[in-house]
């Protein structure tokens, strides 16, 4: 690709971080608040606001150095024939990106229905068959992400992580 093409890329990445960004800091606030001896305490919401923050702060990163460089690169050239939408479409980096938007909204939804551990598993484990991982690292890889991220949250911050709807008693 060329330069002005991947400027391009990057500007569409750019505003889609910051929509899902917005959309897990709102999507979170929904989630139940962590109330214990009367004190409100980082809850389940915490881990998708500031990741959530984390997608927009980057993606307006993107969006601004995108903008930048292609008003240099406009003033340079004189004609735009090269731009071709069906490249960006085909590039499976492109195609990569959009399918984790898609399993991370259908991330944010399961969790409250089959809980953290299986839902963070699936999740880990799709991305990573997507990602032409083989199956046993795959496997070990979800696992470990999953006792790191609850040896963090749940044992170091003492932030409860979602057991599911389908689960309670």
């Amino acid at each position: 690709m060329n330069e002005k093409l991947d400027k391009v890329y990057n500007l569409i990445l750019g505003v889609i971080l910051i929509s899902l960004g917005i959309f897990m800091i709102l999507y979170s606030q929904k989630f139940p608040k962590f109330i214990s001896l009367g004190k409100i305490l980082p809850g389940p919401s915490f881990f998708p606001t500031i990741i959530g923050s984390l997608f927009i702060i980057l993606g307006g990163y993107l969006v601004t150095e995108s903008l930048i460089i292609l008003s240099k690169l406009s003033k340079n050239e004189k004609a735009t024939k090269n731009f071709n939408f069906s490249k960006i479409v085909n590039d499976a980096t492109f195609q990569n990106f959009f399918i984790f938007i898609f399993l991370s909204i259908i991330y944010l939804i399961i969790i409250n229905y089959i809980g953290f551990y299986i839902s963070t598993f699936l999740y880990s484990f799709i991305l990573m068959k997507r990602l032409k991982v083989k199956n046993i690292t795959a496997i070990i890889s979800s696992i470990l992400i999953i006792f790191l991220i609850w040896a963090i949250f749940y044992k170091i911050a003492f932030i409860p992580l979602p057991i599911g709807s389908l689960f309670r008693r």
